[in-house]
């Protein structure tokens, strides 16, 4: 971060093979090419990912959860960075925690901005150093995912 503006995001999974960059401005990258997220533009064909079910229940948005999960064609709760990365290759559409910290996500929400998504706070609120959730998607879902909460 320069400035609390988030400049630089690198997520690694080793095991996976998996590094994914961004500058800001600059784009993100997977392998050496620049990614993109997905164009899915209806939720009844998009998919999404979840944190932790205990999670929602314990801030009573559990059935907001559902509800949204309801209205999109596939969803899993296997949340964490690696859904960050499904997000901005364009291979899932949403990823939604209930409880989260900045340095949690710090790095995916750059990655995920630049390769044209969307990052909020559960209620619609840019991320700053106080954020405790989020809602990352591939941007043309983003206003519709937040009505669900």
């Amino acid at each position: 971060m320069k400035n609390n503006e988030i400049i630089l995001g690198i997520s690694n999974a080793p095991a996976l093979k998996e590094l994914i960059y961004a500058e800001k401005g600059k784009g993100a990258y997977f392998k050496g090419k620049k990614i993109n997220v997905s164009k899915i533009s209806e939720l009844k064909d998009s998919y999404l990912s979840f944190g932790g079910i205990n999670l929602f229940e314990r801030k009573n948005i559990i059935n907001q959860l559902l509800n949204l999960a309801r209205n999109c064609m596939g969803r899993r709760g296997f949340g964490d960075f690696w859904s960050y990365h499904l997000l901005a290759r364009g291979i899932i559409d949403i990823m939604i925690e209930a409880e989260t910290k900045i340095w949690d996500i710090a790095a995916v929400k750059l990655i995920v901005e630049e390769s044209g998504g969307k990052v909020t706070e559960i209620k619609g609120k840019l991320v700053d150093m106080n954020t405790t959730s989020i809602i990352a998607t591939n941007k043309l879902l983003h206003e519709e995912v937040l009505k669900f909460f």
